[in-house]
């Protein structure tokens, strides 16, 4: 009883998807040092595996996927974790499921923080994978 390491009763429950993705950043880092960052890989929705490659842009990780829609693509940076993983994916998910998609960074795009999401949208910030009219039916 003496030796029992004190037990975290506030620790914070991820997905098995988030660990996976944070796993595929991790071992992409350890596979391939510094030249990982800054570099794309693409995880699946539905379990967060990938397929361990690196892509040196979004629309080359997009182009060697089945459907762009089954994955969430990510920008290699070495301090994600599960927390962060976890809300990137929650958000592209959020996105795909109400027609949108994050744009391609490889396009310049400025914005200012009061603007609405219609004006974003002509700017090119975010990218409606279906027309309008195709979203009313639904």
């Amino acid at each position: 009883m003496v030796n029992e390491p004190p037990v975290n009763v506030y620790r914070v429950r991820y997905s098995d998807r988030a660990r996976r993705m944070a796993d595929g950043v991790r071992q992409a880092f350890a596979d391939h040092g510094l030249n990982a960052l800054e570099q794309w890989m693409a995880f699946a929705f539905a379990d967060g595996r990938t397929d361990g490659h690196l892509y040196p842009d979004k629309a080359t990780a997009v182009r060697f996927q089945f459907r762009e829609d089954f994955c969430c693509y990510v920008c290699l940076q070495p301090d994600m974790g599960e927390r962060e993983c976890e809300s990137y994916m929650h958000v592209h998910e959020q996105l795909y499921k109400q027609g949108l998609r994050i744009a391609d960074p490889e396009k310049p795009v400025h914005f200012e923080p009061h603007q609405r999401q219609e004006e974003w949208r002509n700017q090119g910030l975010i990218i409606p994978r279906f027309s309008k009219r195709n979203l009313r039916r639904r």
